[in-house]
């Protein structure tokens, strides 16, 4: 359910509608090579020109960026860092194991949406102090939970506490009571930890279309 979430809040939040027109949609991706794929819910709510994917193993990352290419139709290259990956692209997206800053914040420029999903532990972070700071606008899938689980705010956040006061939840966004960018300069970011119990109502919601259709078969999972 994250990963829909991540999509939706790209869609909803970076809006092509006040970005400059000459600027291109490049995207930069961030994360180990067994996440990549499902990420790409992002291709689908935003027609991207080019992409830049940086992950620590060489070879899985040059298999990626082929692959991807062939399935996308658009160029995606391996970059040899994270601080290129990051530079001169309208759109970040990061899932990586990390527990110390891969994104920082001289390398985000201006009118970048920033997607990031991997930090799970209030004491891991992927985005640096300065990113968080340059952010106008910050979404998360709830507030009660970020504050013990986004290490990327509460650390980012660290002396800042009333900066807390300015996070909103996606389903504000959604539901249209508070405003996503305001204008094509500001660097907006989603920090996404996945809830669980959203996980487990669409898990019931398919299961239950899928005995109304009578599709899937039953696996004797407890036989």
């Amino acid at each position: 359910m994250c990963w829909v979430n991540y999509a939706l809040g790209l869609r909803l939040v970076w809006r092509p509608s006040i970005w400059h027109k000459k600027t291109p949609r490049r995207r930069e991706l961030l994360e180990p090579a067994d996440r990549p794929r499902r990420n790409w819910k992002i291709a689908a709510v935003r027609k991207l020109s080019a992409v830049k994917a940086y992950g620590r193993d060489v070879e899985r990352r040059e298999k990626f960026a082929q692959e991807m290419s062939q399935r996308l139709g658009i160029a995606v290259k391996a970059v040899d860092s994270a601080a290129e990956a990051t530079s001169d692209v309208a759109i970040i997206c990061t899932a990586t194991t990390a527990s110390q800053p891969v994104v920082l914040g001289d390398s985000v420029s201006a009118g970048t949406h920033i997607n990031a999903i991997g930090a799970n532990h209030m004491r891991k972070r992927e985005l640096d102090a300065a990113t968080v700071a340059k952010c106008s606008r910050i979404f998360v899938d709830n507030i009660e939970q970020s504050r013990q689980e986004a290490g990327d705010l509460v650390l980012g956040f660290a002396g800042h506490e009333q900066r807390w006061d300015t996070v909103r939840e996606l389903s504000s966004l959604v539901a249209g009571i508070c405003p996503g960018r305001t204008d094509s300069s500001q660097i907006t970011l989603f920090k996404s930890n996945g809830i669980a119990a959203w996980d487990l109502a669409a898990a019931v919601c398919v299961y239950k279309q899928a005995k109304e259709r009578k599709v899937g078969r039953e696996l004797p999972l407890w036989q």
